[in-house]
């Protein structure tokens, strides 16, 4: 059965429902299945166009009005919600937050609603957008909709949330600063008992780039374990390890002490696993390709979105057999993790004891440092002239002050720079072995959040109250207008760095054709790396947003049939997207570098390229102060304070008195401790 010529450009509607009705999708060839599957979304995405309106219509019905009258009110009524959920079979939770995605999308976003309307976008967009600009002002939301709903049709909700997230903070960055104290003061650490009887932790409202080191030491420390010859997967490794760091049963142990106790644990019978299903001995490439698995789509196991990094688990091009995977350190002369030549903490191998202050390690009671992150920011941020977001990868935009913090404490870390055009793409990268000032500048003042540290030795060269982190990787974005205003007017204090940089942007001729001088190479040099990680960005299968630096460079050409090591044949794809790949149902070409186009087993082509390193961002439109922001926030009340004081968790209850048991004076006996009142 064939289709309808233009059925691709037929808007949604009566008429387009009327044909799709009568196609057979049995009868559909292979090829045409796609075009009308994305026609039906269409019309799926008009049909939820027009509830949506009706549900909005709904809750501005008088409900004091006789029946059969056309009176509206010009606000939602209160109890509308309950009366959708009654007349839908829905909870009462969900009608009213179904309303509420009506209202605002048919009344305060109407152009969202129409491009809802006309199959551009789907609901679950239109979700998004409702929800990420519910707190900014109407001509904020207006901007920032007209900036970014003609870009929706092309990106994913992953995709497309993220660059939500980074306008909202873009376009107001106080009024962002002032959400995030405030969710920070609320944050807290909750424990519950699921329906199977396993119990959940969550920690809520941390500071990012905290919670994002805590995962990457972590996930270092589990693939570690693993590493060591422990017999379960990586996700059971990780909360085992995580739960045991909670509990205090590793308190003041060294990496390797803490590898030792949790193989040593791994040899203990378990009395309640004696299912032979449990799937321990099934660990090896499904455990570990899994997890990886689960990583691509942003749903892994950490913040990132990262399962397991499949390090030598995940499929590659033919012969290649996982030695394109690229993580940090697969360079065969440098098998560092993070590419410098250093152990896995970034500190020469050592038994992991941090780096405070000066760098050197410091025994005895000295705290350990965090394990380090990767952070991008732009440099005019770091310099005070903006608020725009940082990002850390796969987890997503942080504020200004929280990005410049974390960069602070990052001076160890690799400093990678990537200049770019007018439209924020790629013109040159590499890394800088210079540093900002060591003491913030007035532009940008100390973060309050900065954590203290013991006063440094004499002679120290880093600022004592910034805590350094161990390893990690911190890259300045810098538009090449921008490299050639700081060059001519260097801020005091950075006359190094930005000298460095510009005399590496004005040998890009060289640098770009250094890139390429070892075609033949079976991995690909360091330099060569980490140009494409910069430049791509994240795995480049449609829609995945796998950072780059935790995912396998890929010769789009296989290496074994000849494809040669060189910008123009390299390309990051996670561990299932390179299976994917390798398998040969997706086909994929590099056109020109940085350009990706697949088909697929159907014949559908879609092409990608990475995300702009410096994407345009609107400026910002602060919304009126609100006195109410301005006013600290009022002391606990009594019964607040009562609550945070107790358990995260439930306590047992006391044991029932037995019946009949008296005190001499005839009193039941008191308990020893009053039952919490939950």
């Amino acid at each position: 059965m064939g289709i309808p010529e233009g059925l691709a450009d037929d808007p949604p509607g009566p008429e387009l429902c009327t044909l799709l009705a009568g196609l057979d999708p049995a009868l559909l060839a292979n090829t045409d299945t796609v075009e009308v599957l994305q026609a039906w979304r269409r019309l799926r995405s008009w049909a939820d166009a027009h509830e949506l309106a009706l549900m909005a219509e709904t809750g501005r019905c008088d409900p004091h009005a006789p029946p059969h009258t056309t009176t509206r009110l010009t606000a939602p009524h209160p109890d509308c919600g309950r009366e959708i959920a009654t007349a839908l079979t829905l909870t009462e939770l969900t009608g009213y937050h179904e309303h509420t995605l009506a209202e605002t999308v048919v009344h305060r976003l109407p152009t969202v609603h129409a491009a809802l309307a006309a199959g551009t976008i789907d609901r679950a967009k239109a979700a998004l957008f409702a929800d990420a600009l519910a707190p900014l002002t109407d001509p904020q939301a207006t901007r920032i909709c007209a900036a970014l709903l003609p870009k929706a049709p092309g990106l994913t909700t992953g995709q497309l949330r993220g660059r939500l997230a980074r306008m909202v903070i873009a376009i107001d960055p106080d009024a962002a600063r002032r959400r995030y104290r405030t969710a920070l003061s609320q944050r807290r650490v909750i424990c519950y008992l699921d329906r199977d009887g396993t119990a959940t932790i969550s920690a809520i409202g941390l500071d990012p780039t905290a919670a994002q080191a805590a995962c990457e030491r972590l996930d270092t420390l589990a693939h570690a374990i693993r590493a060591a010859g422990h017999p379960h997967p990586l996700p059971r490794i990780r909360a085992d390890l995580a739960t045991a760091m909670l509990d205090g049963s590793l308190h003041t142990l060294t990496n390797d002490q803490i590898i030792a106790t949790m193989l040593s644990r791994a040899t203990e019978p378990d009395p309640d696993d004696d299912d032979p299903r449990d799937g321990d001995h099934g660990d090896g490439d499904h455990g570990d390709g899994g997890d990886g698995g689960n990583g691509d789509d942003g749903g892994g196991d950490g913040p990132d979105g990262g399962g397991d990094d499949g390090a030598d688990d995940g499929a590659d091009d033919g012969a290649d057999d996982g030695a394109d995977d690229d993580f940090p350190g697969d360079d065969p002369d440098d098998p560092s993790p993070d590419g410098d030549g250093d152990g896995p903490d970034g500190d020469s191998g050592g038994d992991g004891v941090g780096l405070d202050c000066d760098g050197a390690g410091h025994g005895g009671g000295a705290e350990r440092a965090r394990t380090g992150i990767e952070i991008r920011v732009r440099l005019s941020t770091l310099l005070g002239h903006d608020d725009y977001p940082g990002e850390i990868p796969g987890l997503g935009p942080v504020l200004a002050p929280t990005a410049r913090a974390c960069v602070a404490g990052h001076r160890h870390a690799e400093w990678r720079f990537a200049i770019t055009d007018t439209d924020g793409y790629l013109l040159l990268a590499g890394t800088t072995r210079r540093r900002p000032p060591e003491r913030p500048t007035p532009e940008v003042p100390a973060h309050p959040l900065i954590r203290q540290a013991p006063a440094c030795p004499a002679g120290s060269s880093v600022h004592p109250l910034i805590r350094q982190a161990h390893g990690g990787t911190v890259e300045l974005q810098v538009p090449a207008t921008l490299l050639g205003h700081l060059t001519a007017h260097p801020p005091a204090g950075w006359e190094p760095l930005i000298a460095d940089l510009a005399a590496q942007y004005a040998h890009r001729d060289q640098l770009h054709a250094a890139l390429d001088h070892q075609p033949t190479n079976r991995f690909p040099h360091q330099a060569l790396r980490r140009h494409v990680e910069i430049r791509d960005r994240t795995c480049r299968f449609p829609g995945c947003v796998r950072p780059a630096r935790k995912t396998q460079q890929d010769h789009t050409r296989d290496h074994h049939h000849g494809g040669p090591s060189s910008t123009a044949n390299l390309g990051p794809l996670c561990v299932l997207h390179h299976a994917v790949k390798t398998a040969g149902l997706w086909r994929l070409h590099q056109p020109a570098p940085g350009i990706f186009v697949w088909r697929s087993p159907l014949h559908r082509v879609y092409a990608t390229r990475g995300e702009p390193v410096c994407p345009t961002l609107p400026t910002p439109l602060p919304a009126p102060a609100d006195p109410a922001d301005l006013e600290p926030d009022p002391p606990p009340i009594p019964a607040q304070r009562e609550l945070d004081d107790m358990p995260i968790y439930p306590a047992a209850p006391p044991p029932a008195a037995t019946t009949g048991l008296t005190t001499p004076d005839g009193r039941a006996p008191p308990l020893d401790d009053d039952p919490p009142p939950f």
